[in-house]
């Protein structure tokens, strides 16, 4: 049996605080003309602040590309405008939602009533979610609070999770984890997806009975990642009659490991980084455009602050918002020139020695060479 976890993520935009109140904003007016349609001009009258709410939102992404302590306080001030904008139009959408359930607002027909009835659901789901992006802005921009409880980093898929599973190119996951159970000839017999994370340990002895459930026998051999291991896992596995455990234990050597291997890894040079995948890189370019700073990044992510400034800058070079160096095509033809040229010097060299040593074989001077 061999078992793992991954993750299925949903199919959200990169979530930032200024795009989610976006969102809200967006669907909520939305909303409100479809009922305002319907109902027609009786009660709270619609006011459509999504142009104002756009405004918004680039003013952030513009003074969060700008440096020092007053782009800082241009942002704050920028995100207080945003969130005020966004607490009239939830307000404006409960009162709608009131009206309807009152009979204030309400339709020519019994058909068309039923479909009002629906929008006021929308209304009333939509509101505590954009209540709540409020709530995890305010946070994080005015108390520093990047944990903010039941955090929401979609209004379409609210149980999204923020996963973070240690991979290299992709530190940040948003969806949901998925255990994944296999038999002999990679045969899937089981998989259960989970609205909250479970730590990997608490999986294994659950998949070992699923499997006995499933063909009516005992595993021979179990084979699972690092996060399945713990003691108690391995004997209680052993108790249910698996004969090899096959899980490594995160910092122990392996007991066949010799001394050569101990005096291997202790001499072995530390490997240089990955590169990081161009679209990593562009959803930091993009979140600190949205008002993320590259310290705060640096400390919640695997890159460092200085390698955050440099992707920023090079994205402004790339899109004409900066003169100061070249853009990325003009280095990738830089170092493609740069390749070629070495080349060429590597060629002539070769030539050269060539030519050198037939001329001391044939005792023939080559062509160009002089005796003075």
């Amino acid at each position: 049996m061999r078992l793992d976890t991954t993750v299925v993520e949903t199919n959200i935009h990169y979530p930032t605080d200024s795009s989610l109140l976006g969102d809200g904003v967006r669907v909520l007016t939305r909303t409100m003309k479809k009922i305002t349609g319907i109902a027609g001009a009786a009660g709270t009258q619609l006011r459509d602040r999504r142009r104002s709410v756009k405004w918004r939102v680039l003013e952030i992404a513009r003074a969060a590309r700008a440096k020092g302590r007053q782009s800082g306080e241009k942002l704050a001030q920028a995100y207080r405008r945003l969130l005020e904008a966004t607490g009239r139009v939830v307000g404006q959408a409960k009162r709608f939602a009131t009206q309807i359930g009152d009979g204030v607002k309400r339709a020519a027909d019994t058909r068309r009533q039923v479909v009002l009835e629906g929008l006021r659901r929308e209304l009333e789901s939509m509101v505590p979610r954009v209540r709540q992006v409020m709530r995890q802005t305010n946070a994080r921009v005015f108390a520093g609070d990047t944990h903010a409880e039941n955090k929401i980093v979609s209004l379409f898929e609210p149980s999204t999770e923020v996963i973070r599973k240690g991979k290299a190119g992709k530190p940040t996951e948003f969806g949901k984890i998925v255990k994944l159970q296999e038999a002999e000839n990679q045969i899937v017999v089981a998989y259960e997806v989970y609205d909250r994370r479970p730590s990997d340990s608490d999986l294994l002895l659950g998949a070992i009975e699923t499997h006995q459930a499933t063909l009516g026998c005992t595993p021979h051999l179990v084979a699972a990642d690092a996060g399945f291991y713990s003691a108690k896992n391995e004997a209680a596995a052993k108790a249910k009659g698996v004969k090899r455990v096959c899980i490594p234990n995160r910092g122990v050597d392996p007991v066949w490991w010799t001394p050569f291997h101990l005096r291997r890894r202790s001499h072995r040079m530390p490997k240089s980084h990955r590169p990081y995948a161009p679209e990593y890189r562009r959803q930091m370019v993009d979140l600190v455009r949205s008002g993320r700073t590259p310290e705060e990044l640096s400390r919640e992510f695997e890159p460092t602050a200085q390698a955050i400034w440099n992707w920023v800058r090079q994205a402004d070079r790339d899109e004409g918002r900066r003169q100061d160096g070249p853009t990325s095509a003009e280095r990738e033809e830089l170092t493609r020139l740069r390749r070629e040229n070495r080349q060429l010097r590597q060629e002539r060299d070769i030539l050269a020695k060539a030519a050198a040593w037939f001329a001391r074989e044939t005792a023939v001077i080559p062509s160009g060479s002089s005796n003075s």
